[in-house]
């Protein structure tokens, strides 16, 4: 049995869905850091020689997560 007022019900989901992914998926992508870290002992064995611009070992890799 279809409601009674199926087009103002299919009306309100989908502006509900366009607020949800306009608003709030930006905003919770937001809260969490674009850039992490890790330490070079935590990576593979190949890594841990690697050196910086200066000729000294590096001690942390600095990633980007692409949020």
């Amino acid at each position: 049995m279809m409601p009674r007022n199926f087009a103002l019900k299919t009306t309100l989901e989908l502006f509900f869905i366009f607020c949800e992914l306009y608003f709030a998926a930006p905003l919770a992508i937001a809260m969490y850091p674009q850039f992490g870290s890790i330490d070079v002992k935590d990576t593979e064995p190949e890594f841990h020689d690697w050196k910086n611009k200066h000729g000294k070992n590096m001690k942390e890799f600095m990633f980007n997560k692409g949020l």
